[in-house]
């Protein structure tokens, strides 16, 4: 009775304020997020920070304690690059038996699990030709990754999840020393490819552990190697020779038309980075004592990194992308089963499906969805096959 009564002498806005906060609903709901991650992905949607401190101790440098993380969860700066490289090392030697990462300054660091994602997603759709319905694995599964950068990250992710073999093509020298260098520096005994003149091999004399990842890893690994590709224009020139053939290619394509959309993309980015790392606390306090940083540590202006070839291209991710397709008409049907690209922008999808569709030859395309939070890209894939030489590949 008393609150029918105050509810009666309340004037109507009121009401609806007080009932408003009782139940807790903002009055600007925040946008939804999506979480398209794929099952057999590592990583779950919270990072284990301790857990990976215990595979990499560097990045115990980097942890915001969970009482520091007005999150209540123990995390790291996602604005400090170095943060960034930490995280992502410790995630490669944990799920995928990666034993030795190094990235030149100023190269792209990629984060791990939206880049294992593509590779799950190629997984399934080759599963769709085996005998078995199961997804293939070893070296004798082979992809080409075009552009493989200086991280070299698919085919470590693609050796670590399924034993795949890659050609890695890397237009940019110094990305391509520092792949070839990643390669090497994994294996127990490099076989696979020679390092450039000049770079040094750091594996270590002990072989890595040998759990699953490592297994699959080494075996991938022995059967790979890095290209470097003298043509800008024509991605696939000498890819496929030796009789060469790939089961796939894959490419994460430069997103940005120029360095000055890039440099515009990046200021925002940053902007929202640091209301981001206010919320979580700043920066960790033992960041603040100097002499206990790695000496490797540099800072960036860039929490990923990246530049170059890497990032942008005239014409951006439709202009690549359209070179690809392209140019995969020009080799025989023979020499590979499926293309793929990653596709950023959802806008550029329209795009090149119409030049799909106006494409002699392709028989079968895919358009696959991946997301974590607001960040949605597609993976798009094509083929020459038919259904059956497909199943018979």
């Amino acid at each position: 009775i008393r609150c029918m009564l105050m509810l009666r002498t309340m004037r109507p806005h009121r009401i609806q304020h007080n009932l408003m906060a009782s139940l807790h609903i903002p009055n600007n709901p925040p946008r939804p997020s999506l979480n398209l991650l794929h099952p057999r992905n590592s990583f779950k949607g919270v990072y284990d920070i301790y857990g990976l401190v215990k595979v990499s101790p560097e990045l115990e440098y980097h942890v915001i304690s969970a009482e520091s993380s007005r999150g209540g969860r123990a995390t790291i700066n996602f604005f400090d690059p170095i943060s960034v490289k930490a995280l992502n090392t410790a995630l490669l030697a944990k799920d995928y038996g990666v034993s030795f990462w190094s990235l030149p300054p100023g190269k792209l660091c990629p984060p791990v699990p939206g880049r294992a994602d593509y590779v799950h997603h190629i997984a399934d759709v080759l599963s769709e030709s085996s005998s078995t319905g199961k997804v293939p694995t070893g070296p004798g599964v082979r992809g080409i990754d075009i552009g493989t950068g200086a991280s070299l990250i698919y085919p470590l992710l693609g050796a670590g999840s399924y034993g795949w073999s890659f050609r890695g093509t890397e237009c940019d020298k110094i990305s391509f020393n520092s792949a070839t260098l990643n390669l090497n520096s994994n294996l127990a005994v490099p076989v696979a490819s020679k390092l450039a003149p000049g770079v040094r091999n750091l594996s270590k004399s002990a072989p890595p552990p040998q759990s699953t990842s490592s297994v699959l890893l080494q075996a991938g690994l022995a059967a790979s190697e890095v290209r470097l590709q003298g043509s800008k224009i024509n991605i696939f020139q000498g890819v496929f020779e030796g009789g060469v053939e790939a089961d796939f290619t894959m490419c994460n394509p430069p997103f940005y038309t120029s360095l000055g959309a890039f440099e515009k993309a990046s200021a925002r980015k940053q902007v929202n980075l640091k209301r981001s790392s206010k919320k979580k606390g700043g920066t960790v306090s033992v960041l603040k004592k100097k002499s206990l940083l790695p000496p490797s540590a540099k800072t960036g202006s860039n929490n990923f990194g990246g530049g170059g070839s890497e990032l942008w291209c005239s014409g951006g991710e439709v202009a690549f992308i359209s070179s690809i397709i392209s140019d995969s008409k020009s080799h025989p049907r023979s020499r590979c089963m499926w293309f793929s690209s990653l596709v950023s922008r959802r806008e550029n999808l329209e795009q090149l499906r119409s030049q799909l569709k106006k494409s002699d030859g392709v028989t079968a395309t895919r358009e696959i969805p991946m997301g974590q939070g607001h960040k949605t890209s597609t993976v798009l894939m094509w083929s020459f096959l038919s259904e059956r030489e497909r199943h018979s590949w």
